[in-house]
């Protein structure tokens, strides 16, 4: 059995074009902070000792590996992340060079 089901899933978001939307978006972005947290960890100075070595070895064997996707589905079942619909039928960005006339009356030609 699916965890958590795909129907609970589709019924918080609405539909299931919605859901791999919200679930993808929110996987890239969660695959993007953990790409920064690896680049700040690796410019961070190395242990000296042989002991802290171990220890951040053992941390990093110890946890867990959970992929973004799995993570955003997760969000999404908790409520963590949620769709919100725009029913105004204009796109979110607009050009604006696409909104003047192409000519206004008195630049048409008469007839």
């Amino acid at each position: 059995m699916i965890y958590p089901p795909i129907k609970e899933l589709i019924d918080k978001v609405g539909n299931r074009y919605s859901l791999v939307v919200v679930t993808a978006k929110r996987a890239r972005e969660i695959a993007q902070q953990e790409r920064a947290l690896e680049k700040e960890r690796e410019l961070a100075p190395e242990p000296t000792t042989l002991e802290s070595r171990l220890k951040r070895l053992e941390r990093a064997s110890n946890k867990k590996i959970i992929k973004p996707i799995i993570r955003s589905v997760q969000e999404v079942y908790e409520g963590k992340v949620y769709f919100v619909q725009h029913d105004s039928g204009q796109p979110e960005e607009q050009n604006p060079e696409l909104q003047q006339p192409v000519a206004s009356q008195e630049e048409l030609p008469a007839e």
